[in-house]
């Protein structure tokens, strides 16, 4: 938080309380105040709402009405909020006391029995609970802006936009002059990725920093995770040429959060306070760095979806490219087995047909539809002996062994024409050695024969 006095509002139409008052505040030391008079009650209530006093000291007996009045307009008739109020009275009164601490009042003090020893205790019981008030309030805020940056982290898939969400969110809650994200190069320079700014000092995003004094003394403290917190950078014991950098962008206060550790310092998250110095609080320094640890998760798993994106686009390309060669290398296969002369075929190991060329279909007169997925023997062009059938079925199941079979058969054709043909079964193997697919092959013998026969 910014350095700051507590500011107490005096509500009494006596001159000479008020300054006794004042005198005894004046004793203690230690806290700094900021002392607002108020005479009347209508005086009280227009500084009550335009100065916000952190304190009200309020006489119960005013000329135009009595103190109660006063915490009723600030509690708005909730008995929970004026608990910074302390009454003041000329006299005892057991029954003005208790309505008092019905409507929230701090304490209640007799004007006579009020020495500098007992408004200072009183005092000082009231700031505390104001303080305790201060870090619920702050604690549920934190969590709140974590919850925040973390609906932002899923909200957001891309890393530019988490950053951008995060400096504003940091920049708002805390009222600093200037937040900003920024970058490691590998070469350990960086660049302002993200900033949050107040007017009217001067942005720095996109800005490409070389910070020598950071590269020379301070890598190694911002790798194990340590916190640089400057409330005033000419009382902080930096280096000239650190100061200098710091006085470009017009930092006086300054507070250096990593982001990430080790192996993986991706950068910092970095508060500026340019009108002034500030003590950084210990709270909010946690905070920011349960800030900078989501950050980084945030990160990665950003750079993680870019680059599976990266991946995976890679990937596309490449099955595109192997499908494009598969489908030519298709083509030209089948180009090549359907304008063979020889028959050549496709079985799988029990001898259904998975494939055959046009030679073959052609022969039979059938068309491809008619032959895949039955047995061979079973193709309804096929008109063979139950002899021939069971030579071709021993035949399959030898192959099916790994072995070679040849042999000549005789089978009918289209137009009921008798077709001698050389053929064979040919196995072909897996990695592991065994039988995948049989490739018959058949050589029509018909002119071969005719040609012997005229010669004979």
């Amino acid at each position: 938080m910014k350095n700051v006095q507590t500011t107490i509002l005096i509500v009494d139409d006596s001159e000479v309380d008020r300054a006794t008052y004042i005198r005894y505040l004046h004793v203690d030391p230690e806290p700094s105040y900021r002392i607002l008079e108020a005479e009347t009650l209508a005086e009280g209530l227009e500084l009550w709402r335009s100065q916000h006093p952190d304190i009200v000291l309020v006489d119960y007996l005013l000329p135009d009405g009595d103190g109660l009045d006063l915490l009723k307009a600030m509690g708005n008739g909730s008995p929970d909020i004026p608990q910074h109020a302390i009454v003041l009275t000329g006299h005892g009164d057991e029954r003005v006391a208790v309505q008092a601490m019905k409507l929230g009042a701090a304490d209640y003090l007799v004007k006579g029995d009020i020495t500098a020893v007992s408004l200072s205790i009183s005092i000082a019981r009231v700031r505390d609970r104001l303080a305790l008030a201060h870090k619920l309030q702050r604690s549920r805020q934190q969590e709140a802006m974590i919850a925040e940056i973390a609906l932002q982290t899923r909200k957001y898939i891309d890393v530019s936009s988490v950053l951008k969400a995060s400096v504003w969110e940091v920049r708002e809650f805390l009222d600093v002059d200037r937040v900003i994200i920024y970058q490691f190069n590998p070469d350990m320079s960086g660049t302002v990725v993200a900033e949050a700014i107040a007017s009217p000092w001067s942005p720095c995003l996109n800005a490409e920093i070389t910070d020598t004094c950071f590269q020379t003394h301070l890598t190694g403290d911002y790798q194990e995770g340590r916190v640089f917190a400057a409330a005033d950078i000419y009382a902080a014991n930096l280096t000239p040429c650190h100061i200098q950098l710091l006085e470009q962008f017009q930092v006086r206060a300054n507070l250096v959060i990593p982001i990430g550790e080790l192996q993986f310092l991706w950068g910092f998250l970095i508060l500026h306070q340019c009108s002034g110095t500030r003590q950084w609080e210990v709270s909010d320094i946690q905070l920011l760095q349960r800030l900078s640890i989501q950050l980084a998760i945030s990160i990665q798993q950003a750079e993680l979806f870019q680059s599976l994106q990266v991946l995976n686009k890679s990937l596309t390309r490449k099955v595109k490219e192997r499908t494009r060669s598969l489908k030519f290398s298709e083509k030209r296969f089948r180009s090549i087995f359907d304008r063979m002369f020889q028959f050549v075929g496709l079985l799988a190991i029990d001898g259904t047909v998975l494939e055959m060329n046009q030679a073959i279909l052609t022969a039979g007169g059938i068309s491809a539809e008619e032959a895949i997925g039955l047995p061979l023997w079973e193709t309804h062009w096929w008109q063979i002996s139950s002899e021939t059938q069971a030579q071709l079925q021993q035949a399959i199941a030898r192959a099916a062994q790994g072995e070679f079979v040849r042999y000549e058969v005789n089978i009918w054709g289209k137009n009921q024409t008798v077709i001698p043909i050389d053929f064979s079964l040919r196995p072909t193997f897996d990695k592991a050695g065994q039988v995948e697919f049989l490739i018959p092959e058949g050589r029509d013998l018909t002119e071969v024969k005719r040609l012997a026969l005229s010669h004979n």
